[in-house]
């Protein structure tokens, strides 16, 4: 009989502190995670990598034409549009990317 007792308290014991620690964990108040206030691609930087690819296909036409500096002035408008998006990785790798090719344009010019 005692062990049937013992089992009972256990089993008692066990409920017990099964429902304290489910009412703790449910009064915890639940935090957003940071990556949900805002989205990975915004509209401004959607924006900005269409217009960066298109004025590098677009230099790249005038380059097969043989119009370097056309293609050094569509390359231009990349990186003078970079400065309302601020520090964003994307945004830096086109910079960079943008900057490159325009030093090898402007080397072949001679400039």
């Amino acid at each position: 009989m005692r062990s049937r007792d013992s089992l009972a308290f256990v089993v008692a014991a066990a409920l017990s502190f099964a429902t304290l620690v489910g009412v703790g964990c449910s009064e915890r108040p639940v935090q957003p995670c940071v990556c949900e206030q805002s989205p990975a691609v915004d509209a401004p930087l959607m924006a900005f990598l269409s217009k960066a690819r298109a004025a590098h296909h677009q230099a790249d036409l005038r380059e097969q034409a043989g119009d370097r500096k056309g293609a050094v002035e569509a390359l231009e408008k990349v990186v003078d549009s970079t400065v309302a998006l601020g520090e964003r990785a994307e945004v830096r790798e086109v910079q960079s990317d943008t900057l490159a090719r325009l030093s090898d344009l402007r080397g072949q010019q001679g400039d």
